[in-house]
């Protein structure tokens, strides 16, 4: 762990993401050998993130925030030439004509992470019962609400 604080900080890792790579109870409830890989990631990824990286002051908010939004968009759209299909040129910024995708942050809000409250079709979580502050109170895709105080609304 402490590696990877190292690397954020001195800008050798310059993307946050999460393999978030839910699978149902019946598809990990076998030996462990067996087991699809992944977990539920993306519900705790900002929480994570304000609690263990922001609040201790590894990295500034504003940082923070590029290494989740911006940057990963800019690595995905690189000099713009070579697009995939569908991607949009200003995926990752709030310029004019941009699809509008925001995630509103409560930098205060208290959270304990409870697996059976995730909306994830996977439970499975490292962080069950862990406490965190700071968490997504909305999230905006494409101008839409689509998340707003840990509940879906489409």
């Amino acid at each position: 762990m402490a590696a990877m604080i190292e690397g954020l900080v001195d800008g050798t890792l310059d993307c946050i993401a999460t393999d978030h790579a839910p699978h149902a109870v019946q598809e990990k409830d076998c030996e462990f050998d067996r087991a699809l890989f992944g977990m539920t990631g993306l519900e705790t990824l900002a929480p994570l993130t304000l609690d263990k990286l922001v609040r201790p002051g590894h990295l500034p908010l504003s940082e923070a925030i590029a290494r989740l939004a911006t940057n990963p968009a800019r690595v995905l759209i690189g000099d713009g030439t070579h697009l995939p299909p569908g991607v949009d040129p200003l995926l990752g910024s709030l310029q004019p004509g941009a699809p509008g995708d925001v995630t509103v942050l409560d930098l205060d809000r208290t959270l304990v992470v409870e697996p059976e409250k995730l909306q994830s079709r996977s439970k499975n979580t490292p962080f069950a019962g862990w406490e965190l502050t700071g968490a997504a109170v909305a999230t905006v895709v494409g101008g839409k609400v689509l998340m707003r105080d840990g509940v879906l609304l489409s």
